[in-house]
């Protein structure tokens, strides 16, 4: 019982969120969609807390040119 927030607050939240970003950030590096100075960049970003998910990161990347092919 008890509403969400109070089972699994903002503050647990953050390193799922985390992990899931630098997970994806780490594929699209071995899988070469992205360059090395690419990767540090969006990795300290997402560490700062710039995306709120999976899907806001994906768009950036699409909207700021940073992969070399088509995301899927």
């Amino acid at each position: 019982k008890g509403a969400m927030k109070a089972r699994f607050g903002p503050g647990n939240s953050w390193p799922t969120r985390i992990r899931s970003q630098r997970r994806l950030l780490r594929e699209l590096k071995e899988r070469r969609l992205i360059t090395t100075s690419s990767y540090r960049r969006l990795y300290l970003m997402a560490k700062g807390g710039a995306f709120k998910s999976l899907a806001e990161l994906r768009h950036y990347i699409e909207v700021q040119g940073l992969a070399r092919r088509r995301l899927r």
